[in-house]
């Protein structure tokens, strides 16, 4: 009977040292999950941060590109303001007549 209960005692300490042991390797792989998914999150919320950035820039090229004037407009505002100096140079011309 002793001896019975030696050997129930022996396995009862067996599985604890066994349960133990999966307890810790199981709590290290939590914990290293959890590591994991922080880093994943700082990296998300860095990609946020960039994609922010980007879709202003974007937004800012997309303004400035409708409101810079194209390579026509620009020739035809130098062709017309260097028509309106010639009538000035005519006009000047003809009041010191």
């Amino acid at each position: 009977m002793a001896s019975d209960l030696r050997d129930t005692l022996n396995r009862l300490s067996e599985k604890s040292r066994f349960l133990t042991q999966r307890y810790r390797r199981v709590s290290e792989e939590r914990k290293q999950a959890l590591d994991q998914v922080e880093d994943l999150r700082r990296t998300l919320r860095q990609r946020d941060k960039e994609l922010q950035t980007l879709r202003m820039q974007v937004e800012y090229l997309t303004v400035v590109s409708t409101i810079a004037p194209s390579r026509e407009s620009l020739d035809e505002t130098r062709a017309r303001i260097a028509g309106l100096m010639r009538e000035i140079d005519r006009c000047i011309a003809d009041l010191k007549e």
